[in-house]
């Protein structure tokens, strides 16, 4: 899945430099995450679309995404905020557990 960074913030109308000043985060960083060049974690692309007045989940290009993928995505917008903290909690324990196991 690639991320629409670059694509929502040019909509926007937003420069980088002002997106780095709302964020706290540089400019060159903010780059390099909208050219794929850096992973983002969810933190901090919540606070690039706060930044930007969109929701997380508008920055993320799912064109990609398996059919599983965007059915638990659904799945996890619809859910209360409290069973996307068990959702969250399950995803997090699966993908240490899967660290630890030989990839094929």
């Amino acid at each position: 899945m690639k991320l629409r960074v670059k694509e929502l913030r040019e909509a926007s109308g937003v420069s980088i430099e002002t997106l780095s000043e709302r964020t706290g985060l540089s400019a060159s960083y903010l780059a390099e995450i909208e050219n794929h060049h850096k992973p983002v974690n969810a933190r901090r692309l919540a606070e690039i679309a706060r930044a930007l007045g969109l929701r997380d989940f508008d920055l993320i290009d799912f064109e990609d995404a398996s059919n599983d993928v965007r059915s638990l995505l659904r799945i996890a917008i619809t859910l209360p905020p409290e069973g996307q903290a068990q959702l969250l909690a399950a995803a997090e324990a699966q993908a240490q557990a899967a660290e630890g196991q030989p990839q094929d």
